[in-house]
């Protein structure tokens, strides 16, 4: 896992643990952090298979 990766991940934690946080700026957040966790987790994969070929 990058170290991109587990920044979002401490995100995701605390925005789950907070309370005081209402719903829309809930689903905005997770939304957001998940989208970049796809991102990161694509750039991976391409990697990856990149390296698999050469």
């Amino acid at each position: 896992m990058s170290n991109e990766q587990e920044k979002l991940y401490e995100e995701l934690k605390k925005i789950l643990k907070d309370d005081k946080i209402n719903h829309h700026d809930f689903n905005q957040e997770y939304t957001r952090i998940t989208k970049q966790l796809e991102k990161e987790k694509g750039k991976y994969e391409i990697t990856r298979t990149t390296n698999k070929t050469n």
